[in-house]
């Protein structure tokens, strides 16, 4: 088994070093020591020809990559430009895919996002947040999503829907909610964040939201792998839509079937922090 990871200098790719599979990592970025003694290959996704060098003969795309969106209190940048956006997210994406069937992968994992369905937590912020709220959406509920960032996300779901009705391809989305570095693997980490940033006061009304926030949305580092690692050993063919996130008490996105489907055990809940 080989496994052929975009977007391997991120947050979420540096988490598949661990990977139990023979892999290559690609990313834009220069190799840092932490992928030493690793295969890892600088490149951008729009140069088709090296990537077809380098999946060929792999039997799984992990597909990481993208242009991505971080809105909360100057995490990084806002909303990018439409070009941006559907540039990486839509037309690099289709091209990677064209090239992953054309090179006989079996199967695809395509990182999306929570976002696609975001808005339910914008319409119901002042109670989701809470202990012992109702809310539960899964994958068969309505998308919503509350960006062009998503918009573009939910054109990669689609896409792989239609290549796995076309072609057969095995493609599985995992709607990430949040996974975060290794010096934050916790759930406090938009918290401390702003409070570092001078943004709001240790323990502040707005701490407190930040913090209860991502106790709804975390996964932890050694979740998300064993997820990944669940999907790629799965048998069940086709297509599917998976939520990653942790065992948390709070969360407002449905774990049932990715646990059924997947014999998926979060270790974790943010609860204990």
């Amino acid at each position: 088994m080989k496994i052929f990871i975009t977007g391997g200098a991120g947050t979420c790719g540096g988490v598949l070093r661990d990977i139990r599979y023979d892999k290559i990592f690609f990313d834009i970025k220069e190799k840092s020591k932490d992928f030493e003694n690793l295969e890892y290959v600088r490149g951008d996704l729009s140069e088709f020809d090296l990537i077809a060098e380098k999946i060929l003969g792999c039997d799984v795309l992990i597909h990481l990559a993208a242009k991505d969106y971080y809105p909360d209190f100057a995490m990084g940048s806002g909303e990018a430009s439409w070009k941006d956006y559907s540039y990486n997210n839509i037309e690099l994406t289709r091209e990677l895919f064209e090239i992953a069937i054309k090179l006989n992968v079996k199967k695809i994992i395509f990182a999306s996002t929570h976002r696609v369905q975001g808005m339910y937590e914008k319409i119901h912020s002042s109670e989701i947040y809470q202990l012992g709220h109702k809310f539960k959406f899964d994958h068969k509920d309505e998308v919503c999503p509350d960006s062009i960032y998503a918009v573009t996300k939910l054109f990669g779901e689609n896409l792989g829907r239609h290549y796995s009705m076309k072609h057969g391809i095995d493609f599985k989305c995992v709607r990430i909610c949040s996974v975060r570095d290794e010096e934050n693997d916790n759930p406090l980490a938009y918290a401390e964040y702003g409070y570092r940033q001078g943004l709001w006061k240790k323990n502040s009304d707005e701490y407190i939201t930040q913090l209860n926030r991502l106790k709804g949305l975390w996964q932890s580092r050694r979740d998300f792998l064993q997820l990944i690692e669940r999907i790629i050993a799965s048998k069940e063919k086709g297509f599917e839509i998976f939520y990653g996130l942790s065992n948390n008490d709070r969360r407002w996105f449905d774990l049932e079937y990715t646990k059924k489907s997947l014999k998926y055990k979060p270790l974790d809940n943010s609860e204990n922090y």
